[in-house]
């Protein structure tokens, strides 16, 4: 993220004590915050990325960052962003 640029907007980076052990956390764009969340603070709600799939796919965010278009520099509206 600091590499990319992407300063934290809530709450924090992944860290060590998110291991694969640990419960699954992650952290989401300012854009999917404001989607997922429109109420308010993303940090600490639980989020399902994939409904087929929600044992696999269930995390806690930890943390909202700035938008990054990672994906497709030509497309500007890819900036939804899930990291795990």
């Amino acid at each position: 993220f600091r590499f990319m640029r992407m300063p934290v907007r809530q709450g924090r980076l992944l860290e060590p004590r998110d291991h694969a052990s640990a419960p699954p956390a992650a952290v989401i764009s300012e854009s999917l915050a404001r989607k997922a969340f429109p109420e308010g603070n993303a940090v600490g709600q639980r989020f399902m990325a994939d409904p087929r799939e929600p044992e696999k796919t269930k995390f806690e965010i930890v943390g909202v960052v700035a938008d990054a278009n990672l994906y497709d520099p030509r497309n500007p509206n890819l900036r939804e962003a899930l990291y795990v």
